[in-house]
């Protein structure tokens, strides 16, 4: 058999591949279980009682919640005012006291506290 004979006739792959009955046979019944298998693991993988692990059914309940939160939660005066009392002072106060840590770090870099003077001995 020759080049030229392979190229210009049909396509023939168990000629040319040597792929007897039977292993054609097992080819198509391993295809057939892969597509089973995968088919098997997408049921599994969206059920939400079975045991496989990733699906959680509060959290889905969750997310869907999420999802609605717009049509039931309306802003209100007092609304507005708790989020802005549990945003608002944690960032000023961390913001101030990053400001006087560093403000007196660059006193004692700059050598204007003396190391006698200074109430902690190491700059932290």
């Amino acid at each position: 058999m020759s080049i030229k004979d392979i190229t210009f006739r049909k396509w023939n792959p168990s000629v040319i591949y040597d792929v007897s009955d039977k292993e054609k046979d097992l080819r198509l019944r391993r295809a057939q279980l892969r597509i089973e298998n995968s088919k098997q693991y997408i049921k599994l993988s969206s059920d939400p009682y079975g045991n496989i692990g990733n699906m959680n059914p509060a959290m889905n309940r969750y997310s869907s919640m999420e999802v609605h939160t717009h049509l039931f939660y309306r802003s209100s005066p007092k609304s507005i005012l708790f989020n802005f009392c549990i945003m608002i002072p944690p960032v000023l106060l961390f913001s101030y006291y990053t400001y006087i840590k560093t403000r007196f770090e660059k006193r004692l870099r700059t050598g204007q506290v003396k190391y006698s003077e200074r109430n902690n001995k190491y700059i932290i």
